[in-house]
């Protein structure tokens, strides 16, 4: 028989218990999600930053050779989070000549190029817009309000500070590419 301090005690770690049991009942999905899972990489409210490695050759080549659109090799962080071998092109035409001479070129992010089981949070592809003519950076992102307003299939999109190696570029726009994972 329990006198009345142990059935106290017994009483208040059981109600622990439970709680305990129902927290983790409660918020079970993102305790076993990876944490790349949890995070959306297109929030509004935060200025995200990636960097981007590759051999320094294969950089100096992007910014001579824009328009040859050949991808190189890299390793991709978002967040602090590797992504390893993914593909790094410039993109664009006439906002590739702006980026030239500072290198801050538009590029194009493959994913799955190199390895094909590969994906950025579902994602295979992804640009990066340097903000070519816009040095609000806010027209891009305006207009795809706009579009979502109207309940037009619109690509998700965010600001980041991109780094390339030991280069900072600065800020730039990421836009989800429209491809077949899109629509």
């Amino acid at each position: 028989m329990m006198d009345k301090p142990e059935k106290i005690s017994f009483i208040g770690l059981l109600l622990l218990a439970l709680l305990l049991a129902g927290l983790l009942t409660y918020f079970h999905k993102q305790l076993i999600q990876p944490a790349s899972e949890n995070k959306d990489p297109f929030r509004s409210d935060h200025v995200a930053e990636i960097h981007i490695v590759m051999r320094e050759e294969d950089w100096l080549g992007l910014k001579s050779n824009t328009h040859a659109e050949q991808y190189v090799r890299a390793n991709f962080w978002f967040e602090g989070e590797p992504y390893r071998n993914v593909a790094i092109r410039p993109k664009g035409m006439s906002s590739l000549m702006s980026g030239r001479e500072s290198g801050r070129m538009p590029l194009k992010v493959d994913f799955n190029f190199f390895n094909f089981a590969q994906n950025f949070r579902g994602i295979r592809k992804l640009s990066l817009n340097n903000g070519f003519s816009d040095p609000s950076f806010i027209r891009e992102t305006i207009g795809y309000e706009l579009f979502e307003q109207m309940n037009l299939p619109t690509p998700r999109r965010a600001f980041a500070d991109v780094w390339v190696n030991n280069h900072h570029l600065g800020l730039y726009t990421i836009v989800e590419q429209v491809d077949k994972t899109f629509l």
